[in-house]
């Protein structure tokens, strides 16, 4: 690996492991809309397809 890649990569490094904390924080929350979806995968059982075999 060349002195130039390894600077990138270092540097490219440095700015995802600032960005960490955040994400994670982001990551944690609970969505506005996942209980309401929660709720609705629940109900999907009886739209599925029929099997008529």
């Amino acid at each position: 690996m060349s002195r130039s890649t390894f600077r990138v990569l270092s540097s490219e490094s440095r700015t995802l492991e600032k960005e960490i904390p955040q994400l994670q924080e982001i990551a944690s929350k609970v969505w506005k809309r996942e209980e309401e979806l929660k709720k609705s995968e629940s109900g999907t059982g009886c739209i599925g397809p029929k099997n008529t075999a």
